[in-house]
């Protein structure tokens, strides 16, 4: 298994890396640093806090942002929302599955995003965010994607801790995280984006595993992303270099917490604000189509594993999606083609509530986790955030139409509003968790 830093980076030519593992180490010492890193990751799946707890505590934190924001907390600003179909090709490696059957035929939906917001007034495409894209296949199949292969947390633990140094604007925690946890820098590095030329262009990525079961009952560890459709399934697929940070943007992001310098375009960028949403306008306009290709990567497990009870035969390493599976011997295949040619309108997409994959017949599904301190729980606590803010919203949105007020989600602003209670909420759950050595298991 490699890191995020090292993805990519055998490809003949490439010229960009990764540097931030590096830039941690100049600025805080290789010895820290490597001492850090021997003690980042827990090794005992059950060792934290309860999960319904810490469930609960960091999804009523994403429900109370969605309150204070009068929107989605993160991915507020859309891109745009797309319609077409998406139609199986699986390679032919693939078990056999009911979600694989040649031919088969969904309706699709797309929500292209930035998932960061500016400090100032005003939407601008050429800023440096991650960029996210939320698919929705048939009526049950959904994938919630983000540019770069890692999350920018690996467990529940390390939730609250990494949303009050990037929430809050402190220097000070963003410091702590960064020397606590150094490998959030290259996730970082990885997943943000400086004016891509194209959202068609960017690699998407569920990054956290989730279950999978073929039609004999065998057991996957499954990951998806989404590339572009170079020359259609089983073609090479060309490395993400659109978009990535040059040495200067790495720099401020392991130097400052963002957005600072982040949020702002580049000296010479003369592209509309909106430019990507009107790129994506532009493909879909009369006979041009927009094209993605789904690809999935397995890691059989024991049949019949679910994460929900302890099982020693099981390395739980590679749900550590801070660590990425050797490609060699789990490589991504193709299983369907995308094909978007209908643009929806501003309003109709940010009605768009995507969560994780959940299919009736059990086909995917979300593992269980064991404690906070599970690689898994990361997904445990998105979908019960998930569930959270949409409600919220849900809640808002009868308020507006009682009031007869716009949604603020259908302003379109992407302003990051200047509330404090947030980041204070986030700080107090990770001082408590920090301070305090009792495991509510």
């Amino acid at each position: 298994m490699t890191s995020a830093a090292l993805q990519n980076l055998d490809e003949p030519g490439a010229t960009w890396k990764n540097m931030g593992m590096q830039l941690v180490k100049e600025k805080y010492g290789e010895a820290m640093i490597e001492e850090a890193i021997a003690n980042e990751f827990p090794t005992d799946p059950a060792s934290g806090y309860s999960i319904s707890f810490t469930t609960a505590s960091l999804a009523f934190g994403y429900a109370l942002a969605t309150f204070e924001h009068r929107r989605r907390p993160t991915h507020t600003t859309c891109i745009g929302g797309y319609a077409g179909k998406a139609v199986i090709s699986a390679d032919p490696r693939l078990p056999k599955s009911s979600l694989f059957k040649n031919g088969k035929t969904y309706k699709a939906v797309v929500r292209h995003s930035n998932a960061v917001n500016r400090r100032v007034p005003g939407r601008d495409d050429a800023m440096a965010s991650p960029r996210g894209m939320a698919i929705r296949l048939g009526t049950d199949f959904d994938l919630v994607m983000n540019t770069g292969v890692s999350v920018t947390n690996f467990n529940a633990d390390s939730m609250a801790p990494f949303l009050a140094a990037f929430t809050s604007g402190s220097e000070s925690l963003y410091v702590d995280f960064s020397k606590r946890y150094p490998h959030v820098m290259e996730a970082n590095i990885d997943s943000w984006k400086r004016a891509p030329s194209s959202m068609t262009n960017l690699h998407y990525y569920t990054q956290q595993a989730v279950r999978f079961v073929d039609d004999e009952g065998n057991t996957y560890a499954a990951k998806f992303r989404s590339v572009p459709m170079g020359k259609g399934p089983g073609s090479h697929v060309a490395p993400p270099w659109d978009g990535q940070l040059d040495e200067k943007d790495q720099r401020n992001l392991v130097n400052e917490p963002p957005p600072h310098h982040m949020d702002v375009r580049l000296p010479g960028e003369t592209r509309d604000p909106e430019y990507l949403t009107e790129d994506m306008k532009a493909r879909v306009s009369g006979a041009s189509v927009v094209q993605y290709r789904l690809q999935i990567q397995l890691h059989p497990l024991p049949k019949g594993f679910t994460g929900a009870t302890r099982d020693v035969s099981v390395d739980h390493s590679i749900f550590n999606n801070w660590i990425q599976w050797d490609e060699a011997r789990y490589p991504w295949m193709d299983f369907a083609t995308v094909t978007l040619d209908t643009f929806l309108p501003i309003n109709v997409a940010n009605g768009l509530d995507f969560s994780l994959p959940d299919m009736p017949d059990g086909t995917l599904s979300v593992f269980g986790a064991l404690s906070s301190s599970d690689f898994n729980s990361v997904n445990a606590v998105r979908v019960r955030a998930y569930r959270a803010t949409q409600r919220m919203r849900r809640r808002l949105q009868r308020m507006y139409w009682f009031f007869g007020c716009a949604r603020a989600e259908d302003d379109e602003e992407g302003t990051q509003r200047s509330f404090a209670v947030v980041p204070m909420y986030w700080r107090s759950v990770a001082n408590m968790r920090s301070t305090t050595n009792m495991r509510m298991v």
